[in-house]
């Protein structure tokens, strides 16, 4: 008999969130955890990596093609958000509309090349 049939549900929330934890921990937490510990290091080959501390980010803000390149990701991501995303949403609600004479026609003409691709 469980935890839960036996009527002791202090156990319940540990073995429902068990799954989660463990793969939270492998996926997210420990990889993030490794990807901080490289950031501070100055690696020479395979199995050949001193320690630098902080060095590595202060090179970052020195470097030019550092701040080129975050200032294009976020005109990148602005434009994705802020156009794109708005553009795409009318565009939804145009095609989606019931009172639009051919609806159908539109839908076709949009969404033929996706399904070309697919085939």
């Amino acid at each position: 008999m469980t935890a839960i049939a036996r009527g002791r549900p202090g156990a319940a929330p540990y073995l429902l969130l068990a799954p989660f934890v463990a793969l939270f921990g492998v996926f997210v937490a420990y990889p993030l955890a490794q990807s901080v510990v490289l950031a501070t290091r100055q690696t020479f080959g395979p199995g050949h990596s001193e320690s630098v501390g902080l060095s590595n980010f202060a090179f970052l803000a020195r470097d030019p093609m550092f701040w080129r390149a975050l200032w294009n990701t976020l005109l990148f991501t602005a434009g994705s958000v802020f156009v794109q995303l708005p553009l795409a949403l009318g565009l939804a609600m145009l095609l989606n509309s019931p009172r639009r004479r051919g609806r159908v026609l539109f839908r076709t003409v949009f969404f033929a090349p996706v399904l070309v691709g697919v085939i």
